[in-house]
């Protein structure tokens, strides 16, 4: 009879491949890259960057890209009633983050306590971002021992800031020419020109920052 001489597998084989099924249905966390980002809601979609792959029935495997993933709220650092945030382009490298639970409601209501309609567990539509650098790759800006930010504009306070803040070197630079110009300047008199004060101004003292303020 046909079939009657082939290896059945084990019940720890079958329970082996089972429990390998499950958890290849099952996403924690994966680079991605910035497909599409709203800066309104700070929600993106976003590309999975490292691909699936899949056991053919004769044993090779091949793989293929995963979904795309929309509507991902962007995890800028917050709290206290502070906040980070930048824009993002597309091309971005992020972390996507996926939940154990569905967050459908959760990004509805937004709110501390709510119940997951979906039961489903560490799905790929459960996403959050979180932003990074390219992966392997080091900031140029990175020194050891400083805080760098690195941004075309950088605004403090909120966004709706439109007051430039002096630059130390430029603010210095006027005053060495108000103080030469000063100390320079003459009088006419009958008898010639005189200085208009006998004692020059002092060296003036850096006018540098230690600590900023900002309201």
């Amino acid at each position: 009879m046909s079939g009657v001489n082939e290896q059945q597998p084990s019940l720890d084989e079958v329970v082996i491949e089972l429990a390998r099924s499950e958890i290849a249905r099952l996403h924690t966390s994966l680079p991605a890259v910035i497909v599409f980002y709203d800066h309104a809601t700070q929600r993106a979609t976003v590309q999975p960057a490292v691909r699936s792959r899949y056991l053919l029935p004769d044993g090779t495997s091949e793989t293929a890209r995963m979904p795309q993933v929309a509507d991902v709220p962007v995890l800028f650092p917050a709290g206290g009633s502070c906040s980070i945030t930048w824009p993002l382009a597309q091309g971005d490298r992020v972390t996507l983050l996926i939940a154990e639970r569905s967050l459908v409601e959760w990004k509805e209501s937004g709110a501390d306590d709510c119940a997951a309609a979906n039961p489903r567990r560490f799905d790929l539509g459960d996403a959050m971002v979180l932003p990074h650098p390219p992966g392997g790759a080091t900031l140029a800006e990175v020194e050891a021992g400083v805080l760098v930010v690195s941004a075309p504009l950088v605004k403090l306070g909120d966004k709706s800031a439109t007051d430039f803040v002096a630059l130390a070197a430029l603010v210095k630079s006027q005053l060495d020419l108000i103080q030469s110009s000063f100390d320079l300047h003459v009088h006419p008199t009958p008898v010639g020109p005189t200085l208009a004060t006998a004692t020059p101004i002092l060296p003036l003292a850096s006018v540098a920052a230690t600590k900023v303020k900002a309201v």
